[in-house]
């Protein structure tokens, strides 16, 4: 006869920062750990990417505004991907 044991384990998670339990979208979005990305094509991926392969560039809070500079970085690193097709 087969049995079925389950066991459930618990741990508790540390807070930094701003913790907050409060999930509305906004509160959410306003979040500095929170980069929305702002586009109207559709390489999302690539901007997300260079956004976080980037992090250390001096001009890293245009990058993430989604400037110019973003776009020539994404495309670029899309390129060194082997990735051709920037849409």
């Amino acid at each position: 006869m087969a049995t079925l044991e389950i066991e459930y384990k618990f741990i508790e998670i540390q807070t930094g920062g701003a913790y907050s339990t409060y999930r509305e979208r906004l509160s959410i979005l306003t979040k500095k750990s929170v980069v929305t990305i702002k586009n109207d094509d559709m390489n999302c991926f690539w901007y997300a990417l260079t956004i976080q392969v980037y992090r250390n560039h001096q001009k890293y809070n245009d990058i993430r505004d989604g400037s110019n500079i973003c776009t020539k970085l994404a495309k670029e690193l899309c390129n060194m991907c082997g990735y051709r097709d920037w849409e």
